[in-house]
Formats: C-alpha cells, sequence, structure tokens
C-alpha cells in the first residue's frame, strides 16, 4: 500500500486536476495561485514537473505507430513478361 494520501489524492493529482481545468498553456503561477486558492500549497518546480509529464505522455500517445502497410509479395509485384530474343 502506498502513503495516505489527502481528500483530493495527493499533490500531484491537485496540479494535473488544475491543468485539466486551466490548460496546459497556464504558467505556473497561475497554476499556483489557483491551488492556493482551493487550500493546496505547491511549489513552481512541481507544477513544472507535471507540466512536462503531461507533455510527454500526450506525445508518446501520438507517436504509436499504427499498423505498417505490407509489401507487395513476388506474386503482387508486377514484372514485364520475357519475350524471345528478335530474329533477323
Amino acid at each position: 500500500m502506498g502513503r495516505p494520501r489527502g481528500p483530493c489524492g495527493g499533490k500531484r493529482r491537485a496540479v494535473r486536476d488544475a491543468f485539466g481545468r486551466l490548460g496546459l498553456h497556464a504558467v505556473d503561477g497561475e497554476v499556483v495561485r489557483e491551488l492556493e486558492r482551493r487550500g493546496v500549497s505547491v511549489s513552481a518546480g512541481l507544477v513544472r514537473a507535471v507540466r512536462i509529464e503531461l507533455l510527454r505522455e500526450a506525445a508518446a500517445f501520438r507517436r504509436q505507430p499504427g499498423p505498417l502497410p505490407r509489401a507487395p509479395g513476388p506474386a503482387g509485384r508486377h514484372r514485364p513478361q520475357k519475350r524471345p530474343p528478335r530474329r533477323g
């Protein structure tokens, strides 16, 4: 079992929720002030670390490779037909 958390689930969780409300474009100071209004004291460093974590998660989600197109096998490839040499 992990550490006992507060009613909100911890400071990191509170910062993630604040970014969900304000958006990832919010400045660190805005997030700190928003959380202080709600009674949670966090540092700007923690806010910055959580923002980087959220951006990395979003980038990893976008980078997930989809199924690659399969290269045609020997039967699907077009080859010119062989012709006998010309007589002449």
